[in-house]
């Protein structure tokens, strides 16, 4: 009688059961003859498979492995964007970034500010874009803020807050010439991108004692178009 060979299968199954991938591991050994006529029951961590005339019990070990199929997607990072802006009536733009702007000025020796003296002179611009010639093409900025005042006498110079006190800060166009705060200076604009160019220092008040400290100044600038 001619015996039957061994065998030694391993099965591999995947089943998704509510959003759930399981693995299932099989491991059979026994007598080939016998593979047909197996009849097993399957249990969550471990299996027996009995046959009723098989000389051997099969013991198969499950292996398993569950994970939810969101975790397939490893989330490596999020945030958000916000873009924010606004539109303006003018034939020109702003520039992004040129709004709001901050001029340093430097430490200052208070020895300098003595006297009416005056730091060196700081420049700034403003960037209009995508320019459309409009009337005389001409552009009127006007510096607003609070204007300092010594011995009673307006300076036209912009006051400075915080530790320090003694001098203010005068705003000037490229050339070096004055500008007066809440008064306008007007430029010049081409049709395209423009740059108004502008320069700034620390300037003490005639007679007033400099007190050394942190300061700092503050203007609102307005466009005005002709």
């Amino acid at each position: 009688m001619k015996k039957s060979s061994l065998f030694n299968e391993g099965f591999f199954f995947i089943f998704i059961i509510e959003n759930k991938v399981f693995f299932f591991a099989f491991y059979f050994y026994g007598d080939a003859a016998l593979l047909n006529r197996v009849a097993f029951s399957c249990y969550l961590f471990s299996i027996f498979c009995i046959e009723a005339n098989m000389k051997k019990v099969i013991l198969a070990t499950l292996i398993s492995g569950a994970m939810s199929t969101s975790a397939l997607a490893v989330d490596a990072g999020s945030g958000t964007v916000t873009f924010t802006g606004s539109i303006i009536e003018a034939p020109c733009s702003i520039a992004p970034g040129e709004e709001n702007q901050e001029v340093a000025l430097g430490q200052v020796s208070n020895i300098t500010l003595e006297n009416g003296g005056a730091s060196s002179s700081q420049p700034f611009t403003i960037q209009l874009e995508g320019c459309n010639l409009e009337g005389n093409n001409q552009v009127t900025v006007t510096f607003n803020g609070t204007e300092a005042v010594n011995g009673g006498n307006n300076t036209g110079m912009l006051q400075i807050t915080g530790d320090a006190s003694g001098a203010a800060v005068k705003i000037m166009n490229a050339s070096g010439a004055a500008i007066a705060v809440n008064s306008g200076n007007t430029q010049n604009y081409v049709a395209g991108d423009n740059t108004l160019k502008f320069q700034a220092a620390l300037q003490g008040l005639e007679g007033a004692t400099v007190v050394p400290g942190n300061f700092q100044a503050v203007t609102n600038f307005t466009l005005a178009y002709n």
